[in-house]
């Protein structure tokens, strides 16, 4: 491959990147050209190392999982002294397990991105696995869970329950944009 060609594809990259960000530039006051590169730039970096962040979440998960069910027998507390010596709490350790264990479950990359708090309420909770997916789908997981807890507790009024589906109404209104929008980039 010829320099030229990669120089090509790195320029068609940023270019993609440019109209992929979704910060406006004009609201802040930010005109010229070079600081806009530059952000972009750091954008686009930034948002790598989230996802290779978000990627290493789960395999370390799955390191710990693996090397809980290694120690399983022995009954002398090796789990706890081995990732303690890594420098790892045990609160931390526990919850990347359950998140690995999840991810195993239902096969979906948004559980890389889950709050603590989601984690935690998925794990700790029995509610039905189409309630799980619910949150792991929803585009503000912890608002889901309030829904969830709500409703669990009979306390919605008609009022309330259309408001949870009016804000499903504009959450669905808003992925629809998002695809006409990628569909029209795509277009060209």
């Amino acid at each position: 491959m010829s320099i030229n060609s990669i120089l090509e594809k790195r320029n068609k990259f940023q270019q993609t990147v440019e109209t992929t960000s979704n910060f406006d530039f004009e609201f802040y006051g930010i005109e010229d050209d070079f600081t806009k590169s530059e952000l972009l730039k750091k954008e686009e970096t930034a948002k790598r190392n989230i996802m290779q962040i978000q990627r290493n979440t789960i395999e370390l998960g799955k390191i710990l999982f693996e090397a809980q069910e290694l120690l399983a027998n022995n009954k002398n507390g090796a789990f706890n002294g081995w990732f303690l010596n890594l420098g790892l709490k045990k609160d931390f350790v526990y919850r990347e397990i359950q998140r690995y264990k999840i991810f195993l479950k239902y096969h979906n990359d948004k559980i890389k991105e889950l709050s603590v708090r989601t984690i935690k309420y998925i794990s700790s909770n029995e509610i039905p696995e189409e309630q799980v997916i619910e949150i792991i789908e929803a585009e503000e997981p912890s608002k889901k869970i309030d829904e969830i807890e709500k409703s669990l507790k009979n306390e919605l009024t008609a009022e309330e329950k259309i408001k949870v589906l009016e804000v499903k109404i504009i959450q669905a209104k808003k992925k629809i944009a998002k695809w006409e929008q990628e569909i029209a980039n795509l277009k060209g």
